[in-house]
């Protein structure tokens, strides 16, 4: 991957609108709010995504949109349960990007899923509740 997105994406909160409370998720960084909803939904991983500006390219909010509405009928029809969250880059020089957070999703779906949508990257968590950078280059 390139350095630089691996440095921008590894530099970003990625949020998740949560039933109780909202949190946010940062990559290598142990999340127990993380941990209780794997324990809430009896799951223990989970995939952040988005389906927003493929290959990190700029598109316009409603090509994002559609885009996202895709995944999310895709992510449906996979039959995982998903919150709503936003990838907000710390530095300030990038677009919020509307985003999924799946649960129960396995390494090798949530693949599937980032090549679909054109994404460098996905954002994964094990049951340790750490949440990983993998390029899907």
């Amino acid at each position: 991957m390139n350095p630089l997105l691996q440095y921008a994406y590894s530099n970003t909160d990625y949020h998740v609108d949560a039933p109780v409370a909202a949190f946010k998720l940062n990559i290598g960084c142990y999340s127990p709010e993380l941990d209780q909803l794997h324990q809430k939904f009896g799951v223990s991983t989970s995939l952040y995504i988005t389906a927003w500006n493929p290959f990190s390219e700029l598109l316009t909010d409603a090509d994002n949109e559609a885009k996202q509405h895709a995944l999310v009928s895709d992510i449906t029809d996979l039959g995982f349960e998903m919150l709503t969250g936003r990838g907000i880059a710390q530095s300030g020089d990038w677009p919020p990007e509307e985003s999924i957070i799946v649960l129960g999703c396995d390494e090798s779906t949530a693949m599937t899923l980032s090549q679909k949508y054109q994404q460098n990257a996905i954002v994964f968590s094990d049951a340790n509740a750490i949440p990983r950078l993998i390029a899907t280059e």
